[in-house]
């Protein structure tokens, strides 16, 4: 067997090379194949310019310019909005944003809409609505522009027009770039009729979204502490804050005098006999533990909680006579031998006493509060409150009318200009550069506080604590919380709401409701404000001696949109007139005031931007196709990244609800959610 084997293969050999007759010895010839006009070879070329905007471009148009042909043919607008329910496919486009070249992220998003978007046209027969966005605000393109700005020139000689100029093109040319290469993706769309935050339409939609909102009530002006990047130098939402669970910061336990009169009251009401205790304790300290020592010096009142036992405790190694609470005792660093417990009291007998912060070097006095924050799980049960470092401090602060205060600039220095002791002001002056504050980040600072503590005998110990800490998301630094005049969104009436409708929403993969519903459970209040140029500006005037006060009302903004629609674009809102003659921007039953204010220089967060993007899907619905009756909700699907849990998804439903709430029944913009991960 095996040598007729390598016969055969001899003979095929020989037959192979030897015969000049190939079409003899060809099996072509005997075959029955299809004849075809297609290349034998591919062509790269060939599908990037013919074959690829043939099924995408080509065929997105065709279909969807049938749908509208088809629902012009009806007259009754019953029939409209049954023929829209039941044949039209609306996939919403988060925009992704104009900065810097796509990667295999935005590769995985696009195409898995796309995805979605053929098997409904070609498996459902339906018809696609599918308009891409680009986001094209915020803080990393204005970056981008002032990087582009000579170095040495100062803050106060950047033109606000120039940076936003060179933004825009920064944009444009980026959202170009992007679209080039989301075409070699063959996306099913039509890339020559985008929706871009930054366009007139948009930006004028977005001012009557917020202009409804204001008309509501839900947005307000306060000075209230918010969440600081002293690097990017602007007020962050919660969802612009990612948390480094590695975080090292310096704890200290800090001791307060209580005042002569206050420390005989408490002497008086927990001792039977108090007369001995009177002659032997002359002062008794109360004892914070913070991990942000740079805010003692904002501190303004100590908090308590009156359900809680507290002791009065004799400290034998300093001969200091302490009030801790009766459960934080055993969490507190020091030897139990050097412990003497005198007296355990109720939280009650505290109120109505008052204490001094030597740190400030005045002769002021300070109240201790009920709080019903205050636990007992870590700290001492007494809380140094700093009502502009805070936000339980600050609701504490404003019932009981304290002074919100906060000494730290945009630059996270303390700000000189708001201390009045010349010895304090040295104090805190940074030694390179005495104009300005020491950086209240900076270790250097904190020890010098803390050597300070130790001088005036009000430091108990320290020590290193590892916990969760907030950074911002775009220069990954820690952030401070500091209390400035910001524009925010009041949830309180809009979070019931948005969780019932989140409850009756579709999610793929189902553990996205759980992460949507706890982010919206955790908000009151959305800091919509930004105070950068490159954005859609916020339409409100301040007075010239007194920022606080404010002008806006519904004509003041009706009249300031009418003026963008005019001039085409929001620039030349920061256009700095000769002597800030703001004529212009005022109805005319407005103008005698002009010369009283300037215009507000704030701008609104990106999430606001994107997240009223829902409004093309509505002017598809009504100016397109001509439909009063739109069916709800707008879209089938919004499918973007995990991360947007607490991002566009979260803003775009807070915004499509709190924009009708009133007007109809409250629902979502979407029907359904659907999350991928990452490369």
């Amino acid at each position: 067997m095996l040598h007729h084997l390598k016969a055969c293969r001899h003979i095929y050999r020989s037959i192979r090379w030897v015969s000049t007759d190939k079409k003899a010895h060809s099996f072509q010839h005997t075959l029955n194949l299809p004849k075809t006009t297609f290349p034998t070879r591919s062509s790269l070329d060939k599908c990037l310019k013919e074959l690829i905007p043939q099924c995408s471009d080509t065929t997105y148009k065709k279909q969807l310019n049938q749908f509208i042909s088809e629902i012009e043919k009806l007259r009754d607008p019953k029939e409209k909005f049954e023929f829209c329910k039941d044949k039209l496919f609306v996939l919403h486009d988060g925009p992704p944003y104009a900065n810097g070249d796509l990667h295999l992220g935005h590769a995985l998003n696009k195409i898995l809409k796309d995805i979605i978007n053929r098997y409904y046209l070609l498996e459902k027969s339906q018809y696609i609505f599918y308009k891409p966005g680009w986001d094209c605000h915020g803080l990393p393109i204005e970056l981008k522009a002032l990087d582009k700005l000579p170095e040495k020139m100062s803050n106060s000689l950047k033109d606000p027009i120039k940076i936003r100029s060179i933004a825009a093109k920064h944009a444009d040319d980026t959202r170009k770039t992007q679209m080039e290469q989301f075409k070699e993706f063959a996306i099913m769309t039509d890339w020559n009729d985008p929706y871009i935050t930054m366009s007139k339409d948009y930006e004028i939609d977005q001012l009557l979204i917020f202009k409804t909102f204001f008309n509501k009530g839900f947005i307000k002006r306060r000075n209230k502490p918010v969440y600081w990047g002293t690097v990017t130098r602007t007020a962050l939402a919660e969802s612009e804050l990612e948390y480094n669970e590695n975080h090292v910061s310096k704890a200290i336990y800090v001791k307060f005098p209580l005042t002569k009169l206050s420390t005989q009251t408490i002497l008086k009401s927990i001792f039977d006999t108090p007369s001995q205790m009177l002659d032997k304790i002359k002062t008794i300290k109360c004892m914070i533990w913070t991990t942000t020592p740079w805010t003692l010096f904002s501190n303004r009142a100590i908090c308590f909680n009156e359900s809680f036992k507290y002791c009065l405790v004799h400290d034998n190694s300093a001969n200091d006579y302490l009030i801790i609470a009766k459960d934080t005792l055993n969490t507190i660093p020091i030897d139990d031998s050097e412990w003497s417990i005198l007296e355990t009291f109720d939280g009650k007998h505290l109120n109505n006493l008052y204490y001094c912060n030597p740190l400030l070097e005045n002769d002021k006095e300070y109240p201790l509060l009920p709080g019903l924050h205050v636990t007992n799980t870590t700290g001492t049960g007494l809380v140094h409150t700093a009502p502009g470092h805070g936000a339980d401090d600050y609701l504490v602060g404003f019932k009981n009318n304290l002074e919100i205060f906060s000494a730290v600039d945009s630059y996270g220095n303390y700000d000189l200009n708001q201390f009045h002791n010349p010895q304090l002001k040295q104090f805190l002056a940074d030694p390179l550069d005495t104009s300005k504050g020491r950086n209240v980040l900076d270790e250097e600072t904190v020890n010098v506080i803390i050597n300070r503590l130790f001088e005036l005998k009000m430091l108990f110990s320290q020590s290193d604590y590892k916990h969760s800490y907030p950074y911002d998301w775009r220069s990954k630094r820690p952030v401070i919380i500091r209390s400035t005049p910001q524009w925010f969104i009041n949830l309180t009436d809009l979070k019931d709401t948005a969780y019932d409708v989140v409850h009756k929403t579709n999610f793929i993969p189902q553990r996205g409701r759980h992460r949507l519903e706890a982010f919206i459970k955790n908000r009151n209040e959305w800091c919509i404000s930004r105070q950068r140029v490159w954005g859609v500006p916020i339409p409100y005037f301040q007075h010239k001696d007194d920022p606080s006060i404010v002008l806006m009302n519904d004509k003041i903004i009706s009249h300031i949109i009418q003026k963008f629609k005019i001039e085409g674009n929001t620039n030349s809102w920061f256009v700095s007139e000769e002597g800030e003659d703001i004529k212009k921007w005022l109805p005319e039953d407005y103008q005698h005031l002009a010369s009283q204010y300037v215009k507000g220089k704030d701008t609104m967060d990106v999430w606001f931007d994107s997240g009223t993007s829902w409004c093309v899907i509505r002017n598809f619905y009504k100016n397109t196709l001509r439909l009063d009756n739109i069916p709800l909700p707008m879209s089938n699907i919004y499918l973007e990244g995990t991360d947007q849990h607490r991002g566009w998804f979260q803003s775009s439903l807070l915004t499509y609800i709190a924009a009708n709430l009133g007007d109809m029944k409250p629902v979502a913009p979407f029907r359904t959610i659907v999350t991928h991960g990452f490369f």
